[in-house]
């Protein structure tokens, strides 16, 4: 592997699209040893040629999922047991004493099944949470409190939510093998897109708001006219499950990563396949992430191992993240990008330029990687280093998803069916301006305070 250092991750002034690189005929990545649903049985589908079965809840938790499925009188259980504990954390804005950036800042909601897709809205103002119980709950994460519950048009476990750029709406992907797209602010069903034959685990909007991609156990991807709801493309995209799809930041292209082992780099307007990349091994792909500045995608594997793959040709991986454990479940991994500002930053504005080079410094210091881990814990590493930053503690089963607000220091974790709890965690600074803001704002601005992140702009 390289020991070449990516550069800052912030979007460029003027993102330049990766080069146009075929795939290669050559040699062929052997099929992964496990699939998305359950590990043994796919490695004996494999072999056979067939397909994994399909569970009857849930399919990206698997076993996990399976514990809490008809089983209300262990999860209210479950509820009493962690009640006493985490009394002080609803609605509530603290600190535990942490060894890194980030602290735990509480237990904004729980849910009685696995909650398999968090993400911010693109204002950051609400917080959209999917489960394996067919619902998602959309919140207020800086009052900590559920804005609404959008109910009654999945008939099967969620398993991935997508924001559209305006935060007007939001789509939802399902076991129910349907997307649907929700008005946020009435909480109705606006409509309804059917034609994948499996599963739908992932969902994504280009930055303009006109197309969403969606990939699915059946094996493709899917490219639908949000004006229209109808399919323009469909992409036979793998060999096995899609697990992850996202667009870059001009909306030019598009990546997947499947259970095959494959990530695959896609035109978004002529839908023709650009680069085929794939690690040693060829382990499981759970996760891919485009980089804010359109050069490299983090990707998620079931090997216990995330890496960052460079666009440039010739396509390569530059740096390698592990500590984790990851070996059965597609988990969430993001890029934060923390920059030494607050909200309240009239201070540090006056001293800008004097400071510019000392600010530039520390915003490489503070670009990170993070992940779930099926040991209940959230990671940190440093994007450019690769080494180990934080380990944050607080889940009671796997975590399978997270979000990262778009403007502020918080993070959101949420578990399996074995936890069902969405965590908020926070940065110092940023709890202090989070209790300002409760107290009305008294206080006036921090000197040299706060902190706001910086990730993937779609402007």
């Amino acid at each position: 592997m390289s020991n070449e250092e990516p550069p800052p991750l912030a979007p460029s002034q003027q993102p330049q699209p990766p080069q146009t690189h075929m795939p290669s005929t050559s040699a062929q990545p052997p099929s992964p040893s496990m699939s998305l649903h359950d590990a043994a049985t796919s490695a004996a589908a494999a072999q056979e040629g067939t397909r994994p079965p399909q569970p009857a809840q849930d399919s990206r938790t698997a076993s996990a999922s399976a514990s809490a499925d008809g089983k209300g009188e262990e999860y209210e259980t479950h509820q009493k047991r962690h009640a006493e504990e985490d009394d002080d954390d609803q609605g509530q804005w603290h600190c535990t004493p942490p060894s890194g950036p980030y602290r735990s800042a509480g237990v904004l909601g729980r849910r009685c099944k696995a909650v398999s897709s968090l993400k911010f809205s693109g204002n950051g103002q609400l917080l959209a949470a999917a489960s394996a119980d067919t619902t998602i709950t959309i919140w207020d994460p800086i009052k900590r409190t559920q804005v609404r519950e959008l109910k009654g048009g999945h008939t099967h476990g969620v398993s991935d939510v997508a924001w559209a750029r305006d935060s007007s709406y939001l789509a939802t992907g399902s076991d129910d093998k349907t997307i649907r797209i929700w008005d946020t602010e009435t909480g109705q069903e606006m409509g309804k897109m059917q034609g994948h034959t499996g599963y739908v685990f992932c969902v994504a909007f280009n930055p303009q708001g006109s197309l969403l991609a969606s990939g699915s156990e059946d094996e493709n991807v899917k490219l639908w006219d949000l004006r229209t709801g109808g399919c323009l493309k469909t992409l036979e995209a793998h060999a096995e499950p899609v697990t992850g799809v996202d667009f870059n930041g001009e909306g030019t292209c598009l990546v997947s990563g499947s259970y095959d082992g494959l990530v695959r780099l896609w035109d978004a307007g002529m839908g023709q396949c650009l680069k085929t990349m794939f690690a040693e091994g060829s382990p499981a792909v759970g996760c891919v992430k485009w980089a804010p500045n359109g050069e490299y995608v983090l990707v998620s594997s079931l090997d216990s191992m995330i890496r960052l793959w460079g666009m440039r040709s010739p396509s390569r991986v530059v740096k390698t993240y592990q500590g984790h454990r990851n070996e059965r479940l597609c988990m969430s991994a993001a890029f934060v990008y923390l920059q030494g500002q607050g909200k309240h930053r009239h201070k540090q504005q006056q001293q800008q330029q004097q400071q510019q080079q000392q600010q530039q410094q520390q915003q490489q210091q503070q670009q990170f990687v993070v992940s779930g881990s099926e040991d209940g814990k959230v990671y940190l590493w440093d994007v450019r280093t690769g080494r180990f930053v934080q380990a944050l503690g607080g889940h009671k089963a796997a975590v399978l998803s997270l979000a990262v607000h778009p403007s502020r220091g918080v993070l959101a974790s949420g578990g399996t069916s074995g936890d069902g709890v969405i965590r908020l965690w926070c940065t110092k600074e940023e709890a202090q301006e989070v209790l300002m803001e409760q107290n009305g704002g008294c206080g006036g601005g921090r000197e040299g305070g706060g902190v706001e992140m910086e990730l993937d702009s779609l402007n």
